[in-house]
């Protein structure tokens, strides 16, 4: 599960942002704080260290980009640092208060580890060339956040475990779910046989009397491919017909058709015979599995975010945004300020003849 990583469109806040701020509580949850100064310290040091730039933001590819004034940032991003960090505040204080759970030092490493393997996934997914290494880029953090990344990827994990509706990313939970999952990854070729509505009895009769499914359909097929037995083609899962094909040939033996379907208002019957059937290799579609896996994961990981967010007491900075708790999200609503090409001159100032009050 892990917080929604930082997709950070927009950079982050450096230093104006919490210039009246810097001794305040920045986040509080569940009586948890992160203040204001520590959180200013944690997006400076993104903002000026490029490796993390690369792996904790700017997935869109357009880099951290300059606020107003100088060293500043959009104040949007800012709120969606805030909400990182809330995020894996809210699931450790659940974790450890609730599961009683404290990572061992064997935990502890793992989950450094599974940390620089997500954000070096993420930078593949997105294509992006970062200076240097997750690794590189986890030993830059401010040693305050990097602990708290670290332990909040631990209790993450441990989290993920507890949840039924989720499956350990194992090699052997790839494997099992391959062996009882084969049928989604066979590839099915098929042979088809457009027959008019006044043959398809006739169709049928010869079918049963043991006429081959390629003589079958050069006799009555009206379609192409009877040229050629009616083949028609062979069908992967990545296929995007492939779901309609095997839903019309499940059940139905190689080399033998199924029954025929209606096709142009009743004007034809379709026939769709499997010819032959062909199961992938489990080290062909892993990386399917795991992404499979990982989504399913995912969505049921989300749930129960939502749900400890929704619960949490969150306490905010105004300068960082309003805190928003909803069922169906929560999450911290950055400050809306006036674009500066609205904000027009005061005339009054300027005017030449004293204004006249009614």
């Amino acid at each position: 599960m892990r917080r929604v990583l930082i997709f950070i469109v927009v950079a982050l806040v450096v230093g104006a942002l919490y210039g009246y701020h810097v001794g305040s509580t920045g986040v509080s949850v569940n009586g948890q704080v992160v203040s204001a100064r520590a959180l200013n310290d944690e997006i400076a040091a993104v903002h000026n260290t490029p490796v993390l730039q690369c792996y904790l933001g700017a997935l869109a590819q357009n880099g951290f980009q300059s606020g107003a004034g100088g060293a500043t940032v959009s104040q949007a991003a800012t709120s969606i640092w805030a909400n990182m960090r809330i995020d894996g505040m809210t699931i450790a204080s659940y974790v450890q208060n609730q599961l009683h759970y404290r990572p061992t030092a064997a935990e502890h490493s793992s989950a450094q580890n599974a940390f620089e393997s997500e954000l070096t996934v993420l930078a593949a997914q997105y294509s992006l060339k970062c200076p240097g290494t997750a690794a590189q880029a986890v030993a830059a953090m401010p040693v305050n956040l990097r602990r708290s990344e670290i332990l909040d990827q631990a209790d993450s994990l441990y989290l993920l475990k507890q949840l039924k509706s989720t499956v350990p990313l194992t090699p052997a939970e790839f494997a099992k779910y391959y062996r009882t999952h084969l049928s989604s990854y066979q590839s099915v070729c098929v042979s088809i046989a457009l027959v008019p509505a006044a043959k398809v009895l006739t169709f049928v009769k010869e079918e049963n009397a043991g006429v081959s499914v390629a003589a079958l359909a050069r006799k009555y097929s009206k379609d192409p491919s009877a040229k050629k037995g009616g083949a028609y083609g062979c069908y992967g899962p990545t296929n995007p017909s492939y779901a309609v094909v095997s839903g019309d040939v499940k059940g139905v033996a190689l080399n033998h058709w199924t029954k025929p379907i209606s096709y142009q208002n009743g004007a034809y019957g379709l026939f769709v015979a499997p010819t032959k059937r062909t199961t992938a290799s489990f080290a062909s579609v892993e990386s399917s599995i795991v992404k499979t896996l990982q989504s399913s994961n995912g969505t049921s990981a989300q749930k129960v975010e939502q749900t400890l967010l929704y619960y949490a007491r969150v306490v905010t900075d105004s300068a960082l945004g309003t805190w928003v708790a909803a069922s169906t999200g929560s999450g911290v609503a950055h400050p809306t300020l006036p674009p500066a090409t609205d904000v027009s001159a005061a005339s009054l100032l300027a005017a030449t003849t004293s204004p006249t009050y009614k």
